[in-house]
């Protein structure tokens, strides 16, 4: 006898090891090295996609939020859950602060985390500013950054750029003084 499509039964996925994450519904087996799928639709294929993108466009906002109402919350005692997110400590450092300095209201939706992270030493009023051109000129979270550091420098201090040893290193491979100060213009418009 043939089963129909919503009869699927799962496989077993496998031995589980101990605090591995298992959501099981009547569509997939989620875990953390993968999912199994039954029959599922198109449209709820889809849907589960933009979920996951979803959760990883806000993840580190998650985690630092997570961290900072822990240690408002229990103190020191916060720091013993930190080794389960298996995420490593200057990673979570970053997030707390992030999140502890941008505000969930002050947070744009349509920019990234990594938007955020580029303005984030700034003082509110400027911050705000950046972050309305970010999302205005549709910036990536680089060309932010680069909007950021200002003008491309001067070419005549093209030497500011790079150390003495590379500019020898350039010369004695054959280019001329002024290739070289066009290579740090270039350079510094590419992001170096």
């Amino acid at each position: 006898m043939d089963k129909k499509p919503n009869d699927v039964k799962f496989a077993p996925v496998g031995p589980v090891r101990q605090g591995t994450v298992k959501i099981i519904n009547e569509h997939c087996q989620m875990t953390e090295v993968g999912i199994q799928f039954g029959t599922i639709s198109f449209d709820a294929w889809v849907e589960l996609g933009q979920g996951m993108g979803r959760i990883h466009k806000c993840l580190m906002w998650y985690l630092g939020d997570w961290i900072n109402y822990g240690e408002a919350r229990w103190g020191e005692k916060y720091s013993q859950a930190l080794s389960t997110t298996d995420y490593n400590y200057g990673t979570l450092r970053n997030a707390s602060w992030v999140c502890r300095h941008i505000p969930l209201e002050k947070r744009r939706s349509m920019l990234t985390y990594g938007h955020h992270v580029e303005v984030v030493k700034l003082e509110n009023e400027e911050r705000e500013i950046w972050l309305d051109r970010a999302e205005l000129e549709g910036m990536t979270a680089r060309d932010l950054r680069l909007a950021i550091k200002g003008a491309a420098p001067d070419p005549e201090t093209f030497y500011e750029w790079f150390s003495v040893t590379d500019i020898k290193k350039f010369l004695d491979g054959g280019l001329s003084i002024e290739d070289v100060r066009i290579f740090a213009e270039k350079a510094w418009k590419h992001g170096r």
